[in-house]
């Protein structure tokens, strides 16, 4: 539950910091797919897209940011031991979730990472595509590779660990199928300009570009400089409403999953009263002797603590070894000590306010 309430307060987060940023907007491609088949396998064509690249770097009162995560890179299987963290394995490869950014991107969301956001950005932008591959690796990838560590994917192309995401790391992406990525299991490389995939790949990253501009007439500008060009039809988009309405998507997502959470939890938390009401109950004459026999209250009431006590440990150890010894484990942590004070109170206040006589008298009546 503490896990899940991070994750959607840092998603929420990012979307918000993606609407703070202004008047964001983002190209759509709205071609059929024989136009789309017809453009992208005509070398011809190249250029042109070369042009609107160009164009769109020249456009004034303009920032842009591309996040391109349709490509994956693939690595020998038997070479490498992340491939538990790999989104396929097949044919002896493993393949690796991949986004392909520009410097851009991490202006948009101001990741944490074990290196400063401007060494990043620098090292992106001096990357060419002849050189060896500069990457950012998702925290999970922690266990495996060390920094300026260099690997070989399987196309024989080098990559150069530069640093690693925080665990938790989150991006919005409110036109894609998945509108928040988490990216502990992630790389991030540069977008460089070999355009993978041939000329769809020019349109998968066109379609991935995000612009920064209150001037929607140069958004309007743009389209046109698309049908200048005789290319396929693309139509852009404001993020605003797009945005606000994931926002508030996932703020009722958080307040019903929050529901039921507590609703399950009144239901565990009543449950459990009951039946350490019923422990003490039942066992009233056994501590009255064990008191009568020299045993202390802080004995007794030890042992009633311990019934909840031991579940708790080994929910927290559990909580341990799937989180480790961070911001999770604490949460829940300070939440069983809590929640152990608040069951155990009702069932320990009955023990103390019964007096040993009456109940050696009440049970010696039965």
């Amino acid at each position: 539950m503490v896990s899940l309430a991070q994750t959607g307060m840092r998603t929420i987060g990012a979307f918000e910091h993606l609407q703070s940023l202004g008047n964001v907007w983002h190209i759509s491609c709205i071609a059929e797919a024989g136009q789309i088949q017809e453009v992208t396998n005509d070398d011809r064509k190249i250029a042109d897209f070369e042009a609107i690249y160009q164009y769109i770097d020249d456009m004034e009162d303009t920032e842009t940011f591309t996040a391109d995560a349709s490509m994956k890179t693939f690595l020998y299987d038997k070479d490498t031991e992340a491939e538990k963290l790999a989104a396929d394995i097949r044919y002896g490869t493993a393949a690796f979730r991949t986004l392909r950014v520009t410097e851009g991107f991490f202006d948009a969301f101001p990741l944490q990472m074990s290196i400063k956001k401007e060494r990043v950005q620098e090292i992106f932008r001096q990357y060419a595509d002849d050189d060896i591959m500069p990457v950012l690796l998702g925290d999970s990838y922690r266990k495996y590779y060390r920094e300026n560590e260099i690997f070989t994917d399987s196309g024989s192309k080098q990559y150069r660990v530069i640093g690693f995401l925080k665990k938790g790391s989150i991006y919005a992406a409110p036109f894609e199928s998945e509108r928040a990525r988490a990216l502990d299991r992630w790389m991030i490389v540069p977008l460089g300009n070999d355009r993978q995939g041939g000329g769809i790949g020019y349109v998968t990253e066109l379609t991935s570009t995000y612009l920064i501009t209150d001037r929607e007439d140069l958004m309007g500008e743009l389209v046109r400089e698309f049908r200048k060009r005789q290319l396929m039809p693309f139509e852009y988009k404001q993020l605003t409403d797009q945005v606000r309405n994931d926002v508030s998507d996932l703020k009722n997502e958080a307040l019903t999953m929050g529901c039921v959470m507590l609703l399950l939890l009144t239901f565990a938390t009543t449950g459990m009263v009951s039946y350490m009401v019923r422990f003490v109950r039942k066992r009233m004459k056994e501590f009255a002797v064990h008191l009568l026999s020299g045993a202390g209250i802080r004995d007794i009431m030890l042992r009633i603590a311990m019934q909840l006590g031991v579940i708790l440990l080994l929910s927290d150890f559990a909580v341990f070894c799937i989180f480790g010894a961070g911001s999770v484990f604490l949460c829940v942590l300070l939440f069983s000590i809590l929640y152990g004070v608040s069951v155990s109170a009702y069932p320990l206040y009955l023990f103390r306010t019964q007096e040993i006589a009456d109940v050696l008298r009440k049970n010696g009546s039965r």
